[in-house]
């Protein structure tokens, strides 16, 4: 998860939120002009800094 709050972010700006509910991670963010290249980088710092390679995303 620190990964994930350290990471670069197209527009300058964190507007993303993950969640767990015990089976898939979940992200949402606010609407924005680089929305999905803000959710990509903060999916592959996720995967990068927990080393897990099967994760389920929603």
């Amino acid at each position: 998860m620190n990964c994930a709050l350290l990471a670069p972010a197209a527009g300058n700006q964190q507007l993303f939120t993950i969640h767990w509910d015990g089976y898939a991670l979940f992200i949402t963010s606010k609407k924005g002009f680089l929305e999905k290249a803000d959710i990509g980088i903060v999916k592959y710092h996720f995967k990068f800094g927990s080393s897990i390679d099967h994760q389920k995303w929603r």
